[in-house]
């Protein structure tokens, strides 16, 4: 499946606040897809392109960068109104890769070098504010 100028956006999850379980893992969404997400996997990446593999080894591609407006306009949103104690709500917080060189990166395949690690930006910060 190719996914170019098609939205889409990567969430990196710890803990699943609609569940409450444990997880680990990167979730793709699209409105192209079925299910709600994939949780994906890395496979290629040369700059312009990256491949990611479904669990089910399918081969997906992303060539446009993430819509994370509409991370912001869903996920992240449920999140904030979600309701649960102050304490363990950022716990919980859901994070979307900011850009496809991110994705790439935090996928593994794609290394720069460690002095540049901190000038690219991993995650998306949203403008809603809690």
């Amino acid at each position: 499946m190719i996914i170019k100028d098609k939205i889409w956006f990567a969430t990196q999850v710890d803990k699943d606040f609609k569940t409450g379980e444990d997880v680990n893992g990167v979730r793709l969404y699209c409105d192209d897809f079925d299910e709600e997400y994939k949780v994906i996997t890395g496979y290629f990446y040369d700059g312009n392109v990256l491949k990611v593999k479904d669990s089910e080894q399918n081969i997906i591609i992303l060539i446009n960068e993430p819509d994370n407006k509409k991370f912001e306009n869903t996920i992240h949103r449920d999140w904030v109104n979600w309701e649960y104690s102050d304490n363990d709500k950022n716990d919980y917080e859901p994070l979307a890769y900011d850009s496809l060189l991110s994705l790439a990166i935090d996928l593994g395949t794609y290394e720069i070098p460690e002095e540049q690690y901190y000038d690219i930006p991993l995650y998306y910060k949203s403008s809603i504010l809690l």
